[in-house]
């Protein structure tokens, strides 16, 4: 998929989300933008946007891509997509 179709893919989801390809997103729905008040181009640029807009600790960032339970390696190969909850 290209950018362009990522972001209307996303676009098409009623509830905050995103997509990762390692630790960047490539793509964020203005419903995660509204929700966070973080912009969509902050997020994209961002080495590190779940540590840096999405989550504080190391257990947090853990929640909220989905990896408890999960091996490293297994975690780390994926690219995937995510729907996520700012932080309190």
């Amino acid at each position: 998929m290209t950018p362009a179709e990522v972001q209307v893919l996303l676009e098409q989801i009623p509830v905050a989300a995103f997509v990762l390809s390692g630790a960047r997103m490539v793509g964020v729905n203005h419903r995660l933008s509204q929700l966070t008040g973080v912009s969509r181009e902050q997020f994209l640029s961002a080495e590190d946007p779940i540590g840096a807009f999405l989550a504080e600790s190391a257990h947090q960032q853990q929640v909220v891509l989905g990896l408890r339970g999960r091996t490293r390696s297994s975690a780390s190969s994926a690219t995937s997509a995510h729907a996520s909850a700012p932080r309190a």
